[in-house]
């Protein structure tokens, strides 16, 4: 088995100051044009399934390789970045969001699989900064 990992393209927290940034961008210009790249690359690999997380950058750069590759992104809650969906300049200062709900995800990407954690109160459910061991933790837990 090959697996390929691949981050979301440029969002506009990336183009942003972290004094501007939000807990959950879009994908920027650029973001769209490099998931525009990405796409000629991406038919070739033979890709059989496709796991995102459900950040909406993410969702947004599996939306550009859905049609090319014609597999279903399956939404996973422990596929993210390390902390969560988090807003604030700092660490020390970083509140837990909610994240997307279920019915913004059904909305905005009807065709993906979700996981049954997602519900209304967002995938994140406003829970606070995750730490580096935990992680960890849920990279094993994903991994099995």
């Amino acid at each position: 088995m090959d697996l390929y990992l691949n981050r979301h393209a440029q969002s506009l927290n990336n183009a942003r100051s972290e004094a501007r940034r939000v807990e959950d961008p879009p994908l920027s210009k650029l973001g769209r044009e490099q998931g525009a790249y990405l796409v000629r690359h991406v038919v070739a690999l033979g890709l059989t399934r496709m796991v995102v997380s459900p950040f909406l950058r993410t969702l947004q750069t599996a939306e550009l390789l859905r049609p090319v590759t014609g597999l279903t992104p399956q939404v996973a809650v422990l596929l993210h970045e390390v902390g969560g969906c988090m807003r604030g300049p700092l660490p020390s200062e970083m509140v837990g969001r909610r994240g997307l709900t279920r019915s913004a995800i059904e909305s905005g990407f009807p065709d993906y699989e979700i996981d049954p954690e997602i519900d209304e109160r967002g995938w994140w459910q406003s829970r606070p900064n995750e730490t580096g061991e935990q992680a960890a933790v849920r990279a094993r837990e994903l991994l099995a």
